[in-house]
């Protein structure tokens, strides 16, 4: 198969048309829109804006090729992916985001030093920047997938085209251009997805009975038979992917610093928390839909025996089975929703370094100027380098959950915060003891020296940060109260002074 020229053109043109037009009206309104406004869209924010955007940046190669690539190892079991990324986003927008939103951070090290020291924050901050390198290029690698399975090419052109249209996706507006375009591009994904699934069924040789009948008779090293059809599936499953792909997704988004940027440029609080009933269903049902096309694939024996990762079987499949301008638009919405993902994650990079180093520890009083030159530069220099790391890549869901497990420990130090104690013992040697862990965990025979072989590291990072936490906290004759106390007790100057005023004239209580 060669170049499919009418989709490859569709699903780029379709991008480049969004992201101009939006910039076009976006410049025309705010010509000399500053830092404040690039980074968190002068913290206004559209309540749907915020939801397409905390939707897209959860549902990126994890659900379109890991959840495709899962589906033929777990069947309906991979949902569980999902789910978890369903409760995050509800922990995000109920808890963790309206706190960043109300407290005035841009970005999750600010959070930490002012909660507990600028140690811990650093510490973090680096962990939080390791973590988005990894998902941005990993981010990259699934635009070139798709992109490669429309070219019958090397990913690594894909890579390329997508490293480009990232770059344009965030580099001229900044947070309010990326909401605006995930607007946009998330009601062209979801009518595109709902149609390509109504319309598939009519093409599959069998419709979706056939597939069902499949799956009855199928069996792997995981499951058999109707265990594939099962949300519940066996404790095979349980034990090698649903665990720790829940508690992964669970306890990594609501504190990622991505996460935070977004509800930082929220228009309030009250419309962060509105906009969960938006986000949850648009992130959740997208990966339902998926495991639906990635065991449609592997019921067809002609696409299952490609022999290549099963999300190239799945491209290829809807290729071969959907008219060419629907598989256009597919396969844009699939970009799509990477790309937001990858954009969100080169602004939230990109502000670590200006606000959290540069600014902090080297140029204290930058010019607005230089700053957004800065900040534009870096874009380009940290989409470009991701863009060249992206080819050589593990599988895109197992990645991104041994990512998220690395910032799963900040979680909980930030929950003890919120409601027992703050100890900033605790949490810089929980950051460390977790981080040695992590390493000993995937690279060491550690798990099977416990008799714990194969189970995911996020639950060592669930259980070992847990307990790390508690044990320091309480050791710690220096702890201070939790910042749910502090608030009640309207003593807003020990966590942010700047606010307290602000928080005071309103009559704020909690």
């Amino acid at each position: 198969m060669g170049i499919n020229w009418p989709i490859l053109i569709g699903t780029v043109l379709m991008e480049i048309i969004i992201i101009f037009g939006v910039t076009a009206v976006l410049q025309a309104k705010e010509r000399h829109a500053g830092s404040d406004s690039f980074i968190k869209s002068n913290r206004n924010l559209p309540m749907v804006a915020v939801a397409a955007t905390q939707a897209l940046t959860c549902l990126g190669g994890g659900h379109i090729l890991g959840m495709t690539a899962a589906s033929w190892d777990f069947g309906v079991a991979a949902c569980w992916y999902a789910i978890s990324s369903a409760c995050m986003l509800i922990i995000l927008f109920c808890f963790t985001g309206p706190w960043v939103r109300r407290l005035g951070f841009t970005t999750i090290g600010q959070a930490f030093e002012r909660i507990f020291d600028r140690r811990t924050a650093v510490l973090v901050g680096c962990v939080g920047a390791g973590t988005i390198w990894g998902i941005m290029t990993l981010e990259l690698q699934g635009v070139g997938s798709v992109i490669s399975a429309i070219t019958s090419g090397s990913m690594i052109f894909g890579c390329i085209i997508g490293g480009i249209i990232s770059i344009l996706y965030v580099i001229f507006g900044g947070m309010k251009q990326v909401g605006w375009v995930n607007i946009i591009n998330a009601v062209f994904m979801y009518l595109g997805v709902i149609i390509a699934l109504a319309m598939l069924g009519s093409k599959l040789p069998n419709g979706w009975a056939g597939v069902n009948e499949f799956f009855q008779s199928y069996s792997n090293n995981f499951a058999q038979g109707n265990e594939f059809l099962s949300i519940m599936s066996s404790p095979e499953i349980w034990k090698v992917y649903i665990i720790g792909t829940f508690l992964a997704g669970l306890f990594y988004v609501p504190i990622g610093p991505q996460a935070a940027q977004v509800s930082a440029s929220a228009k309030s609080v009250n419309s962060l928390k509105k906009a969960v009933f938006i986000a949850v269903p648009m992130n959740a049902i997208f990966g339902m839909i998926m495991v639906a096309f990635g065991m449609a694939a592997l019921s067809i024996p002609e696409y299952a025996g490609i022999g290549a990762p099963p999300f190239i079987a799945m491209f290829v499949m809807l290729i071969d089975l959907l008219p060419w301008w629907l598989t256009a638009w597919l396969f844009a919405a699939f970009a799509a929703a990477m790309l937001s993902t990858i954009a969100v994650q080169l602004l939230a990079l990109s502000t670590i370094v200006v606000d959290d180093i540069y600014i902090r520890y080297y140029n204290h009083n930058m010019p607005e100027k230089s700053k957004m030159k800065l900040l534009r530069w870096l874009i380009v220099i940290i989409g470009a380098g991701g863009t060249i790391t992206s080819t050589a890549l593990p599988p895109v869901q197992n990645a991104i959950v041994w990512l998220f497990a690395w910032l799963l420990p900040a979680f909980w130090i930030f929950v003890f915060a919120m409601f027992w104690k703050r100890s900033s013992f605790a949490g810089f040697w929980t950051i460390i003891i977790t981080g040695v862990v992590n390493i000993l965990w995937s690279y060491t025979s550690l798990p099977s020296m416990l008799g714990l072989d194969g189970n995911n590291n996020s639950i060592a990072m669930f259980v070992v940060a847990f307990v790390v936490c508690i044990l320091f906290t309480l050791f710690d004759r220096n702890a201070k109260p939790a910042l749910i106390k502090v608030y009640k007790q309207n003593k807003f100057d020990v966590i942010a002074p700047e606010l307290a005023e602000h928080y005071r004239a309103i009559g704020y209580k909690g």
